[in-house]
């Protein structure tokens, strides 16, 4: 939470965030609001560049509340035994 509090301080418009994984360690339904939180914060005040990278599935509902937010997603397969991302 340090490291969130100085994002929160000194991030800009012209800045890009990379989160990954907030509020691990904490019970769901609280890092879950923090990350909801946080990220709707950082949307409407400071609107940087923002990659957020979460296991809070309930996050994606974002895109569909918040304008300019997008969810993306990676996957990967395996054929004849090789890696496909």
């Amino acid at each position: 939470m340090v490291e969130t509090s100085c994002m929160l301080k000194t991030a800009t418009d012209k800045s890009l965030v990379l989160i990954d994984e907030l509020g691990r360690g904490t019970s769901t339904h609280e890092g879950y609001g923090m990350a909801w939180g946080i990220s709707q914060y950082m949307h409407t005040h400071i609107k940087p560049y923002c990659l957020f990278a979460t296991h809070f599935h309930e996050m994606t509902r974002m895109a569909d509340e918040i304008p300019g937010v997008k969810n993306m997603f990676t996957s990967c397969k395996i054929s004849d035994s090789e890696l496909i991302l």
